[in-house]
């Protein structure tokens, strides 16, 4: 992102982007992920302890973002010594990063839509459609792609509250015994799996230079995350409870399942489920958007391509749709995320190292100054 970028993001836009980006297949797969990972105990503290560990993240960098204002983590790289190449090293990685997050969202969503909206569309012919347009959503640049999840989100965190009220009822407290703390491993693999879901935090390395200093708080994203652990753990224990852990384990998406346990008096929706796709397709596309808006930016600024720049979120399209039905099955593309998830936590690391390394560096320059 440009520090010439003209319109500045205000704290609740940052933090509406947060959960729209967050809160897009986690919401659909959490609850099997915990459920293999132990029960309801493991799964509280998992949540727990992912959503801690993204706040202390969040807190740590924007601090750190104070010292480079208006800046990208990437722009303020260049401007170190070796930093250049870094900069361009770090800038490649990320882009790859936020092109396999854009080809596995695109792979579920397809899988999602073909199980329970359009049974005979070709899954191809879905992907595309969508990714055209995020194509159009990429142009019409970061206040657009802001503004999109200003619509959506409020939308979809409104559905999913209303969801767990409605079900309630439901609830079968006995299905979530015993309340066993479960071995180490277990909360280990339900962090992993919770922090995986909690993802696309990332994007504060990009878009706070978009924000005045005055406006660089840490409260309004933190909340954010606060939403999204009611909404995760929420979702996730009422799983549990309405259909067992172990019945929760072998769904594909347990969240769909949820919501075909609602009856609408009067037979107003005959399938709630495709209700429910159609809004969780909102917060998906705000994934989507985002971070094929990241791709776009980060090859265009690193490789400082001019020529052709039009035609590069077209190009980023098609070679999102080449790598987005590279796996063959389900399994193979869940396993694919899990691959990208990881790489994501490792460019986390990175930056939260790169970043803390220039506020150093800074923090010296100003003294020498002195």
């Amino acid at each position: 992102m440009s520090n010439t970028t003209s319109y500045k993001i205000v704290p609740v836009e940052i933090s509406m982007t947060l959960i729209g980006i967050i809160v897009g297949i986690g919401i659909l797969t959490l609850p099997r992920s915990l459920a293999a990972a132990g029960g309801s105990v493991v799964a509280l503290l998992s949540i727990l302890i992912g959503s801690l560990l993204t706040i202390l993240f969040i807190v740590i960098y924007t601090k750190l973002q104070r010292s480079f204002p208006g800046e990208t983590l990437l722009e303020a790289l260049t401007h170190t010594k070796a930093g250049s190449w870094l900069a361009k090293v770090l800038g490649l990685a990320f882009a790859c990063y936020f092109l396999l997050l854009l080809a596995y969202e695109t792979r579920i969503l397809s899988i999602v839509v073909r199980i329970y909206l359009l049974i005979d569309t070709p899954a191809e012919v879905v992907a595309a459609v969508i990714l055209l347009t995020t194509t159009y959503a990429v142009t019409k640049g970061l206040q657009g792609i802001i503004h999109l999840n200003l619509m959506f989100v409020p939308i979809t965190v409104f559905f999913l509250i209303a969801m767990m009220v409605v079900v309630l009822p439901e609830f079968e407290f006995e299905q979530l015994l015993p309340l066993t703390m479960g071995d180490s491993n277990s909360i280990f693999q339900g962090v992993k799996e919770t922090t995986l879901s909690l993802l696309g935090v990332e994007i504060v390395f990009f878009f706070l230079a978009a924000m005045k200093k005055e406006d660089l708080k840490a409260g309004p994203m933190v909340a954010s995350i606060v939403i999204i652990f009611i909404l995760y753990l929420g979702i996730t224990l009422i799983s549990f409870a309405i259909f067992s852990v172990e019945t929760t384990e072998v769904l594909t998406f347990p969240t769909v399942e949820l919501v075909k346990e609602i009856e609408i008096p009067g037979g107003v929706f005959e399938r709630v489920e495709a209700l429910m796709i159609t809004i969780w397709m909102m917060s998906i596309f705000n994934t989507m958007s985002v971070a094929h808006f990241l791709t776009t930016k980060i090859i265009r600024e690193t490789l400082d391509i001019k020529k052709h720049s039009r035609i590069l979120p077209s190009w980023i399209t098609l070679a999102t749709l080449i790598i987005a039905f590279a796996p063959r099955s389900i399994s193979e593309a869940f396993l694919f995320g899990t691959i990208v998830g990881y790489g994501g936590i490792g460019l986390i690391v990175i930056g939260l190292i790169c970043a803390t390394w220039i506020a150093i560096r800074k923090k010296k320059q100003q003294g020498g100054a002195r």
